[in-house]
């Protein structure tokens, strides 16, 4: 669902945000060379402090990506649930599903009308979705590969993303998500009490693994460094 809210503790359905998996490693190197048996037993005492700061970090490092990755984990799962029951909510809502597809298109057009005069064709993107989206595609590996960087280039694209914050910014378009996303918050309520504090749960967990992502790099930077002082 393509949706978006105007402020940070408003609702905010678990579909619109994806984080990307923060996949880093490391390792440790050694070098040695001749030297004196005076200059051996000092860089010998040196390379003992420097291994105990390096295992340190490494240990601080492993366990930071493992409180990263499980606080990941439990972010899926509530993602997972708000999604059921937003489903749910919109099976029981006819005019909710109704008022969501106009939403959609209200909000594309206004998307599509940011990108007039730019290299980003909207509608290629959204063929691009729908047959990825429709069961019986019938396309081969290479076809896809091709597809899916075609997408990718103009999602990623400077216009596009201008085009978009342009679309979140617009006042009209805020006005409007945010009376469907009070009515849809309404309606996940009548199917499960408990899916506000569900997603504050998550958006909780949203800004923990923000600051996490940067805890990770400064780590893996310090290592880095370290590696190189050798």
């Amino acid at each position: 669902m393509n949706t978006s809210t105007v402020g940070e503790n408003r609702f905010q359905p678990a579909a619109l945000i994806c984080f990307l998996v923060l996949a880093v490693t490391f390792g440790l190197s050694s070098s040695g060379f001749a030297e004196s048996a005076g200059a051996k037993k000092s860089r010998q005492g040196q390379a003992q402090t420097n291994a105990t700061s390096e295992g340190q970090s490494a240990q601080a490092f492993r366990e930071a990506v493992q409180e990263f990755r499980a606080k990941q984990k439990r972010m899926q799962e509530l993602k997972s649930k708000l999604l059921s029951i937003q489903q749910k909510a919109l099976e029981t809502n006819p005019d909710l599903k109704e008022e969501l597809s106009s939403l959609k298109e209200y909000r594309l057009s206004v998307l599509n009308e940011n990108l007039n005069g730019t290299q980003v064709d909207i509608e290629r993107m959204q063929e691009i979705e729908d047959k990825f989206k429709s069961k019986s595609a019938n396309m081969t590996k290479a076809e896809a590969k091709e597809l899916k960087a075609e997408y990718r280039q103009m999602r990623s694209s400077k216009e596009y993303q201008q085009a978009r914050q342009s679309m979140a910014s617009n006042k009209e378009v805020q006005k409007r998500t945010q009376a469907f996303n009070d009515r849809m918050l309404k309606a996940m309520k009548e199917v499960n009490p408990k899916v506000e504090s569900m997603n504050q749960e998550w958006l909780s967990i949203r800004r923990d693994l923000q600051k996490m992502r940067q805890k990770l790099l400064r780590l893996r930077n310090q290592q880095g460094m370290q590696q190189g002082s050798k």
